[in-house]
């Protein structure tokens, strides 16, 4: 982390993590005291997104020389739980706010005759009630081979933002990690934001794609069959606008980040 971002971390009181990947926000906000009535949960890296049965479940897969952060710091390995938010009962009533191509990257298992392996065991599982909102925050530009094996050029997710309504701020905890005070956090624009992260350490890169190609093996392992081969990919870039977020910083590598989520949203069990 460079001398200027540490000053501005400590400036406004969030802890220093320089070690992975996803970037720290920094951006002048109201008193910590201001009313929260957002989440936004922000997913960046290469984690699979189930949406069913009124529940998100957001897995972590295991990968070689990966950090896991929740909220900016280290996460145990483990299930971690939010509570005290909403958002929708049904995978159709979610919006989605995302780039073209995008859709590449939300998978239908019925449509693709996958399944889901659950005896891959993740790092961590976070469960969280279905969003009423996931929008695509970053993304990059990338050729890819999508889920059905077609090649093609699309704007490709590297985080996303679940946003949700919060009714009570004081009924905000995280089953799993007892630290997390939103309350206690800096608030913009009536939102908290809470991030969940995993990639390489800030800075390490992989010329080769060694790394690269290991790791979307452990994401592909989850849906066994599945044909979606990322090819190539442009720097990052911002493409939404989201309230109450301040931004990320802008990568210094495309090396970083260069697999997505992968939204697996499923209808209700009839």
């Amino acid at each position: 982390m460079k001398r200027r971002d540490v000053l501005k971390t400590m400036a406004f009181g969030l802890p220093a993590v320089t070690a992975l990947g996803p970037r720290i926000l920094f951006a002048k906000a109201s008193p910590a005291s201001a009313k929260i009535t957002t989440l936004n949960l922000i997913v960046e890296g290469p984690f699979v997104c189930l949406l069913q049965d009124a529940q998100a479940e957001i897995m972590a897969p295991r990968v070689d020389k990966h950090l896991y952060h929740i909220n900016h710091a280290a996460a145990e390995q483990g299930t971690y739980r939010l509570n005290g938010v909403s958002g929708v009962k049904n995978t159709s009533n979610i919006q989605y706010v995302l780039p073209e191509g995008a859709e590449a990257f939300r998978l239908s298992l019925e449509q693709l005759h996958l399944k889901l392996n659950r005896q891959e065991a993740p790092y961590f599982s976070f469960l969280a009630p279905l969003p009423k909102q996931i929008v695509a925050v970053t993304s990059r530009r990338a050729e890819i081979v999508d889920a059905i094996g077609q090649r093609r050029r699309v704007m490709m997710p590297t985080s996303y933002a679940f946003v949700y309504e919060v009714s009570d701020s004081h009924d905000l905890r995280l089953d799993g990690d007892a630290e997390w005070n939103p309350e206690k956090r800096l608030v913009r624009e009536g939102a908290a934001n809470l991030s969940v992260a995993t990639g390489l350490p800030l800075g390490v890169q992989d010329p080769n794609r060694e790394h690269f190609h290991m790791a979307l093996a452990s994401l592909r392992s989850y849906l066994p069959g599945l044909k979606l081969d990322i090819l190539n990919v442009s720097e990052e870039r911002q493409t939404a606008e989201l309230r109450g977020y301040p931004g990320m910083e802008e990568r210094s590598s495309t090396m970083d980040c260069q697999r997505p989520p992968i939204l697996v949203p499923r209808p209700p069990a009839q």
